[in-house]
């Protein structure tokens, strides 16, 4: 071995260099790893790089920034914590450089500093949390377009969140269980090599309206306890088994708008279409599902009034567009409530539209309508009887 610096560094020849002791403040400081493999871990350091201990990290993360390479892959072995030395905050930025990343375990980074992940891949079975939360995804920068979620120890949300901003992104739920409320802000692949397909247990919104979640494997059903909403396009035109299934709630917009589907749309009779209505624009006033394909119908429809809108009879709202329409939904063949009243529910052989508003009795106008009613009706009837306010002339017997 040779040149060991006063910083405690050391580099073995044409293998390793190491800057793993306290180096002067602001001087980027960096951890070369000739081996294909480096693992991170809370164990003892080894001379040749293969293993480095987080505690190191840490304490160097106090004064400079620290880059770790690898020519293969980068491991993080244990839960690691890199948020607390003894020699002050762990705050400049730390800097992985690998194909692959896989974060086997959970690691923790201070509310300082960034995290760059120049990686291809990153395989997930851990979190990144900054204390107890997902690290917030501004701090961190990454280059992968593969995202491996390995279990459900792992976040769906913050795979597409440290994914690349730019270029096309696959994110892989080996699983495929969505038991988390995750948003999409781009566009991006979900795949699922699961034989049950995806499965939404969560939320699942799509959040701007140029974004488009791509599903591939055999099918995605959302779960009773399931949602979907968003503004975007959710395309399911690629799924090689049972397709769509609703068995929970599909809420387009952001309260509201326009939520598309690509290929078919299959509502089951536990499914739940929410729609709101808030004026008479589909997508900046009320909630309209776009299906490009078939629109197979059952369950529920749900709608509600918005801002204080009251339609008028004249106006109609089409909630529901696709290339062909069965079905309807069972709660609504003909009608269907919103805040005060009724609308009328009309189906045509490419939509669902709503029309013709009429106001309807709260519950306790009903109850007096049918008390003064029934007044009337028996004042008739003495009146035809002979009965003269109150005082009846024929047998007092007789009921009425």
């Amino acid at each position: 071995m040779r040149g060991t610096g006063r910083n405690g560094f050391a580099r073995r020849a044409g293998c390793v260099l190491f800057v793993l002791a306290l180096a002067a403040s602001g001087v980027s400081s960096r951890l070369y790893a000739a081996n294909t493999a480096v693992s991170i871990g809370n164990g003892t350091q080894q001379p040749d790089g293969s293993y480095l201990k987080a505690q190191n990290i840490a304490n160097n993360l106090t004064v400079t920034s620290i880059t770790i390479q690898a020519t293969n892959n980068i491991d993080i072995v244990d839960d690691i914590n890199l948020a607390t030395s003894p020699f002050g905050t762990p705050h400049f930025n730390l800097q992985l450089q690998v194909p692959t990343f896989s974060l086997n375990n959970n690691m923790n980074m201070n509310a300082l500093g960034s995290l760059f992940l120049t990686a291809n891949t990153i395989n997930m079975t851990g979190k990144i949390t900054s204390g107890a939360s997902l690290i917030n995804p501004s701090r961190v920068t990454s280059t992968a377009t593969q995202m491996n979620v390995l279990a459900n120890t792992a976040s769906i949300q913050q795979a597409i969140d440290l994914s690349s901003p730019t270029s096309p992104v696959t994110v892989q739920v080996s699983t495929g269980q969505y038991n988390e409320n995750v948003t999409i802000n781009k566009s991006l692949t979900l795949a699922s090599g699961n034989p049950a397909g995806h499965v939404n247990n969560g939320q699942l919104r799509i959040g701007f309206s140029s974004a488009t979640a791509t599903i591939t494997g055999a099918s995605f059903t959302n779960a009773f306890s399931g949602i979907i909403g968003g503004i975007g396009t959710l395309d399911v035109s690629g799924l090689t088994g049972s397709g769509f299934q609703n068995h929970g709630t599909v809420e387009p917009g952001l309260s509201p708008g326009i939520l598309s589907f690509t290929g078919a749309y299959s509502q089951a009779s536990d499914g739940d279409l929410a729609i709101e209505i808030g004026g008479t624009t589909a997508g900046s006033q009320y909630d309209r599902l776009a299906v490009s394909g078939s629109a197979s119908l059952d369950g529920l429809l749900h709608a509600s009034l918005i801002n204080g809108f009251v339609p008028s009879p004249a106006d109609s709202f089409t909630i529901l567009t696709a290339s062909s329409r069965s079905g309807v939904f069972s709660n609504a063949p003909t009608t269907v409530a919103a805040g005060d009243g009724l609308f009328d529910v009309s189906y045509t052989p490419t939509s669902v539209v709503l029309g013709n508003f009429h106001p309807v009795p709260e519950p306790g106008g009903l109850a007096l309508l049918s008390l003064c009613g029934t007044a009337l009706l028996t004042r008739r009837r003495r009146e035809l009887n002979g009965c003269s306010k109150g005082i009846c002339l024929i047998d007092s017997r007789r009921r009425y």
